[in-house]
């Protein structure tokens, strides 16, 4: 039985091995074959090389952006691919006069390759050429013009471009943003886009100064001459008014100019307060069909400064042509909230908005319209909205925590607005003036401490400005921080030391800190002969003297102060004066009867503990 078994497993063993050399001899044989066969060595290395090409072009491996442009923008070869076929369309496109299909051509290959400077360029390039531009590719063009310029490094052909595109967008504040308020070299084109935005946004003495240094270029365009026209005839030289005048009638009957020269007549009635002229010239201009709405708001403004408020909210309200632009749009947004029409700002939001999803500066202008009509639900809902709107919370920041927290405050939730505001403080905004606007904000609603904070961290951008240190000087009083204060007057003093408000403060902020009393005494002196009948300004100086250990005569300055005609906090300083020559003439017993009369409410910290050691010295036993 065991020996059956043994060689039936050898004859297995040997089958097998039989079957498996044969095999080797036959993979052997077909690797062989095929190894000598020049058409499977070509298809084996088409195989090859396609699986290399495809290697190289499905991932996102190719970074087209230059080093330290961010965000980075990575492609695949496919992408780079269809860019390129995407771009060839887009002039084909361009070339057969159908703009809208070369402006979705130039947009999709844009989206295939963020970092292409000729996609973006072209996109901007055809925007730049036309006469009106929709709405949708205005706002888009905003977004991609900032990149061109971001990707360009600012290079001059781009800023002329974009200078082009704002132009002819009526971007004009973003012009003056890139434009004026840089270092860039001025060209013709930007100082023409220039001079046209100061004109618009009535910067009329940044408009004559640039025409003044640029006149010769810009006395070239056609345009630009009948603003200058109509600016000589408001702002210019007396000998100017009427020529300028006469000069902008006779454009307003020629057909070239005919348009453009009335709505600038429109400019010059109205802020010359001619209500008959304007009605006139505004009809004249509708009969053409040439009115905007510029020009509706401008009669609306004009309606209600002659004091006809109920007339220009009826045209407001009735005004149903949607704005085509952001300028537009942020024209009648302004005002509405001047003429206290606030309740159309939540329609607007929710049915015009979306034609304009990344104009941070629109949503700035709602939240502020909702936030002066106490709409606190709809300011809530609108702070939120803007949050989830990725390219406006990358602009604004925590502004938009800002404005829900604002809407909290305003329902009675301090703690929730608090939290919402230090949230602000983690992320404010990257624009100076909007940050600024937020600590002011925040210092009048209380959050003094927050407000601090965030004015802290503009003083290398504002440190230059006077009303800068005075907000701060504020919140610091507020808030008690006397090395702020300090700080804070003497900052505001050196940049306006002839300024007497400015040097009563700032001796007022060295009386508080106990520091240099011979520099308040010299500061005290002059403040007093320049106002001799402010109290403030005497009980100061009497305090000034008071620590530079001239009794006598603080307490003669601070007898000649009726103590019964001060407020409460006058009164609390006068009481301080007096103690304080009472200790130093070591008259204990009139200390104790002034000390008494002291409120500590007005005092800050360094006061406070001042007058703790002052109290123990008079609860000292005689001898």
């Amino acid at each position: 039985m065991g020996d059956e078994t043994i060689r039936r497993r050898s004859r297995k063993r040997r089958s097998l091995g039989f079957l498996l050399a044969a095999s080797r001899r036959r993979e052997t044989s077909i690797l062989g074959i095929l190894r000598e066969d020049a058409k499977f060595r070509w298809v084996f290395g088409g195989l090859v090389l396609a699986a290399v090409i495809l290697g190289l072009m499905l991932p996102k491996i190719w970074i087209t952006t230059a080093p330290g442009i961010t965000p980075v923008a990575k492609v695949s070869g496919l992408d780079l691919i269809q860019t390129r076929s995407l771009m060839s369309t887009a002039r084909k496109q361009q070339e057969a006069g159908k703009i809208t299909e070369s402006l979705q051509a130039w947009t999709s290959a844009i989206a295939n390759n963020p970092g292409s400077i000729e996609a973006v360029r072209g996109f901007i390039h055809l925007l730049a050429s036309q006469d009106r531009i929709e709405r949708r590719w205005s706002s888009m063009g905003i977004g991609q013009s900032l990149w061109l310029l971001k990707l360009t490094q600012t290079n001059a052909a781009d800023v002329d471009l974009a200078a082009q595109f704002y132009r002819k967008s009526e971007l004009h504040e973003l012009t003056i943003q890139i434009v004026g308020q840089t270092n860039l070299v001025t060209t013709p084109t930007t100082a023409a886009a220039l001079a046209l935005a100061y004109f618009e946004t009535a910067r009329t003495t940044e408009f004559a100064q640039l025409w003044e240094a640029h006149a010769a270029e810009l006395s070239q365009d056609p345009e630009l001459r009948l603003r200058h026209a109509a600016w000589a005839s408001v702002w210019g030289p007396p000998a100017e008014l009427s020529r300028s005048l006469q000069l902008l009638t006779e454009a307003s009957r020629e057909p070239a100019n005919q348009i453009l020269a009335l709505r600038l007549l429109l400019l010059v009635q109205s802020q010359r307060l001619d209500l008959g002229g304007f009605n006139t010239t505004f009809g004249e201009l509708a009969g053409l069909r040439g009115d905007r709405l510029q020009d509706h708001v401008r009669h609306w403004l004009l309606l209600e400064y002659l004091g006809q408020h109920a007339l220009a909210v009826e045209k407001a309200r009735a005004y149903a042509i949607p704005p085509q632009t952001v300028t537009e749009a942020e024209i009648m947004l302004a005002a509405w909230n001047r003429l206290g029409i606030h309740d159309l700002a939540v329609d607007f939001a929710r049915q015009q908005m979306p034609a304009f999803p990344g104009a941070a500066q629109l949503w700035i202008l709602i939240g502020r319209m909702l936030a002066s009509a106490h709409r606190w639900d709809d300011l809530r809902t609108v702070a939120v909205e803007m949050r989830n709107n990725p390219r406006v919370a990358r602009l604004l920041g925590g502004y938009t925590f800002y404005l829900e927290g604002v809407a909290e405050h305003g329902m009675d939730h301090r703690a929730r607005a608090e939290d919402l505001f230090r949230q602000l403080l983690a992320d404010p905004p990257t624009e100076t003036r909007l940050t600024y606007e937020c600590g002011t904000a925040l210092q009048t609603l209380g959050y003094n401490e927050i407000a601090q904070a965030l004015l802290k961290r503009l003083e290398s951008a504002l440190g230059g400005k006077q009303e800068f240190w005075q907000h701060m000087a504020q919140v610091a009083h507020t808030t008690r921080d006397a090395e702020q204060l300090l700080v804070a007057c003497e900052k505001a003093f050196l940049l306006s030391s002839n300024n007497p408000v400015a040097a009563n403060n700032y001796a007022a902020a060295l009386l508080t800190a106990r520091q240099k009393p011979a520099e308040a005494v010299r500061l005290t002196i002059d403040v007093v002969t320049r106002s001799p009948n402010s109290r403030i300004a005497r009980i100061n100086h009497a305090l000034a003297l008071a620590q530079n250990g001239r009794f006598t005569e603080s307490r003669a300055a601070l007898d000649g102060i009726n103590p019964d005609a001060l407020n409460p906090m006058e009164r609390t300083y006068w009481h301080m004066g007096q103690l304080e020559c009472a200790i130093g003439q070591s008259d204990l017993d009139r200390g104790r009867r002034h000390i008494d009369q002291i409120q500590q409410q007005f005092l800050f910290p360094s006061q406070t503990d001042w007058l703790t050691r002052q109290r123990a010295k008079l609860l000292q036993k005689p001898g």
